[in-house]
């Protein structure tokens, strides 16, 4: 066997295998691992969900979401309750007073002026801290936005 310093150093990747050794077996057994699943033990210091998402009022008013990145052990299910297009987020339990949400968000509307879109969060009183409240509005203007796309990274600090 070579002396370990003499392999190259490399960039790894989620897939490439690193060597173990279980010492919960007799004998300390070598095993091999992959990085993503090394990595997925590492506590970041917060968990998060990704998911991106659209919304067509005409067409689909309850919108369409695709979740990117879950691993915060809940579930997120969306909703949209009024045609303002106020999306509700409800988590299957409490996300806590540790959370930050980042957005990027944009509309299909001819945007005339070329002004910007955003999204304005809140966390209702009710329902035991399980929501987000999102909605996008023209920066401009301040009026609500029904046709939109963007995506969403919830972090849920330990």
């Amino acid at each position: 066997m070579a002396i370990i310093n003499s392999y190259p150093t490399v960039t790894p990747s989620n897939s490439d295998l690193l060597l173990l050794v279980d010492t919960s077996v007799e004998g300390n057994p070598t095993k091999t691992a992959t990085v993503s699943s090394v990595s997925s033990l590492v506590n970041k210091g917060y968990k998060s969900y990704v998911a991106r998402f659209s919304r067509d009022a005409s067409a689909s008013p309850g919108g369409e979401i695709t979740e990117l990145y879950n691993d915060t052990g809940l579930t997120f299910t969306w909703s949209v309750n009024n045609p303002e297009g106020v999306i509700s987020i409800d988590a299957s339990s409490d996300l806590g007073t540790k959370v930050v949400c980042f957005t990027s968000c944009g509309s299909n509307a001819i945007p005339g002026d070329g002004f910007p879109y955003q999204f304005d969060f809140k966390r209702p009183a009710y329902n035991n801290g399980l929501n987000i409240a999102m909605f996008c509005r023209r920066s401009d203007t301040g009026a609500i936005v029904t046709t939109y796309f963007g995506s969403i990274e919830i972090k849920i600090y330990d």
